[in-house]
């Protein structure tokens, strides 16, 4: 029974490396994510965790609660992102597939720490939250070095939130591709002669959205040299991905620790 486990998280652990770090590149690059790599990795992830469940010698009570935290913490979580706009429906299966592939503290055991307490895919979602916002903050000081003066136009209530998610740059350069997988955090709105501009949080842009802000510039109402703030949207698969080495290498005793200094 040992060996079956064994075999059953070296499978899940090895075949959720490659396929974050497959997917992370591709979500670098693209913003799009391979569809079959994703339902294949889903489909595994429910297999294996029926597997799992099976095999798992612990009272019943204890699979359920572990698998509710578990699911709670990934699918749960990704489906609220997703209905707000913030991620796509790829990153809530992968999220889903995580939180089947690993409920149990037992894959602590292929780890470098070997034991541990909490659902493996719980750790994972915190330790990507940590890295999404460690590059959040590091694009505030940056815009708060080179950007200035746009940080300083935006409406007041946008000046934390908008750095956060995204920087300004020449509404020339964003026109002429230069930032092909970024979307504006602004929306242009022209009413015979009165622009308007909007800032959302939500991101996304079609072909329409880009040739109304072409038309806006070349009829002179927006200078190309003036600054737009884009985003590159919340490629998330690569914070996965860093989470999940980093509970290899360390468990969940950092989590452990800041749970036990917070309660």
């Amino acid at each position: 029974m040992f060996s079956l486990s064994f075999l059953l998280d070296s499978i899940k652990i090895l075949s959720t490396f490659i396929t974050l770090l497959v997917l992370s590149i591709q979500d670098w690059r693209t913003r799009e994510l391979d569809a079959r790599i994703v339902y294949f990795y889903l489909i595994l992830s429910i297999l294996l965790f029926f597997a799992s469940t099976i095999i798992l010698d612990t009272p019943l009570y204890m699979r359920l609660f572990y698998a509710g935290i578990s699911l709670f913490t990934t699918a749960g979580l990704f489906i609220l992102l997703y209905k707000t706009g913030l991620i796509g429906d790829g990153d809530v299966y992968i999220a889903t597939a995580l939180g089947l592939m690993f409920p149990y503290s037992d894959t602590y055991k292929l780890t470098l720490q070997a034991y541990g307490l909490l659902p493996p895919s719980m750790v994972i979602i915190f330790y990507a939250s940590v890295s999404a916002l460690v590059i959040m903050l590091t694009n505030v000081l940056q815009v708060i070095m080179r950007y200035r003066g746009a940080l300083e136009r935006l409406p007041q209530g946008y000046r934390i939130i908008v750095p956060l998610l995204g920087r300004p740059v020449k509404i020339r350069d964003y026109l002429n591709g230069k930032f092909k997988h970024y979307y504006p955090l602004q929306s242009f709105e022209l009413d015979g002669e009165k622009l308007t501009v909007k800032f959302r949080l939500v991101t996304g842009v079609d072909n329409a959205e880009i040739n109304d802000l072409r038309n806006i510039v070349e009829r002179g109402l927006l200078n190309p040299d003036d600054y737009i703030w884009i985003t590159p949207g919340l490629p998330f698969i690569l914070h996965l991905l860093i989470g999940f080495i980093l509970v290899l290498l360390v468990g969940d005793k950092p989590l452990l620790t800041l749970i036990s200094k917070v309660i």
